[in-house]
């Protein structure tokens, strides 16, 4: 057995970190491997999201969350990371995003007051916040 991390691994480190430019380079490579799948492309939609890359965050979305399958696939990794570093701010964005694109919006509302509770110098997460209460109408969060 290989002690060389997977590049799922690599990805969900560098999420842990915030470190959003090695996670853009490391779902790159993980997406055109063969171990590619839902998972790689819903971190690139994150990525994406995140840089402000909405066109290019759309394209992965329809890779990452097409059907309840993969939905299902992505959300266990997602709700593995947060069970392995609860108190990590990026997670919690993480799985707000994931929550918000999977018709899940108005749970996502708690895990971006979370990473916003965890780190609230982090404009992330307040900036998803409010693009879900807009959606819903809400501003009383």
């Amino acid at each position: 057995m290989s002690d060389t991390p997977t590049f799922e691994e690599l990805v969900r480190d560098a999420i842990v970190q915030g470190d959003w430019p090695r996670v853009l380079i490391l779902a790159q490579q993980w997406s055109q491997g063969p171990s590619s799948g839902p998972r790689a492309f819903f971190a690139l939609n994150v990525v994406h999201l995140v840089q402000g890359e909405f066109a290019l965050a759309w394209q992965m979305y329809a890779k990452a969350l097409e059907s309840e399958s993969d939905i299902a696939e992505v959300g266990e990794w997602v709700e593995e990371m947060k069970q392995a570093v609860p108190e990590e701010s990026s997670v919690h964005l993480v799985t707000g995003m994931f929550l918000a694109q999977s018709g899940q919006s108005e749970n996502s509302i708690a895990s971006y007051q979370e990473a916003i509770r965890l780190n609230p110098k982090s404009a992330h997460p307040y900036f998803f916040l409010a693009q879900i209460q807009q959606r819903m109408g809400r501003y009383d969060q």
